[in-house]
């Protein structure tokens, strides 16, 4: 036989007294309700949905991260695909010309800085293009409140992590100046 008490409600209501009531103190009913108001809507994933209607696009989320992590660059080409056979597909230019400008001018920078220049001003400016891209291209051209599929990122990532790696090599090899 188990050692386990039994916690049935008939084995329970016969050790618990029919008038024992268990009262919230007005603290916990307070934090209740205050953790209630508080509770935040995830901005990222605010708008995703499962409904097989709505459109299959790389999240906000994604889009920032790609451009953070790695390129603007890469964040553009996201966020064009989103706008493949869409009203706004004519933005798809500019939005990758956006891109490509950004990581070029990006580019001359570092190449008047000093090799040991830390890395991490860049990764702000690339924040900055993500939210770019997030906040003013997704808003415009996809609508701010577009309910969506949320699409796997993992083949960008590969092709992206792909080519760092390579980009690393060369830079190691001594191919590629800093």
């Amino acid at each position: 036989m188990s050692d386990e008490p039994d916690l049935t409600p008939k084995a329970i209501s016969e050790i618990v007294p029919p008038d024992f009531k268990i009262e919230k103190s007005p603290a916990i009913e307070d934090a209740q309700q205050k953790a209630k108001k508080e509770k935040k809507v995830n901005k990222w994933t605010k708008y995703q949905t499962t409904d097989v209607n709505a459109p299959l696009l790389y999240s906000k989320g994604q889009i920032f991260g790609f451009s953070a992590l790695f390129t603007p660059l890469a964040g553009s080409i996201l966020l064009s695909n989103n706008l493949k056979g869409t009203e706004a597909s004519n933005k798809r230019t500019e939005i990758i010309l956006f891109g490509v400008f950004y990581f070029v001018a990006l580019g001359i920078l570092r190449s008047y800085l000093p090799i040991d220049f830390p890395y991490q001003p860049f990764i702000i400016l690339n924040m900055l293009a993500g939210g770019f891209h997030t906040e003013y291209y997704w808003n415009k051209t996809i609508g701010k409140e577009t309910k969506y599929r949320k699409r796997l990122v993992w083949k960008p990532l590969l092709i992206w992590l792909a080519i760092s790696i390579i980009q690393g090599i060369l830079l190691v090899n001594g191919i590629l100046n800093p």
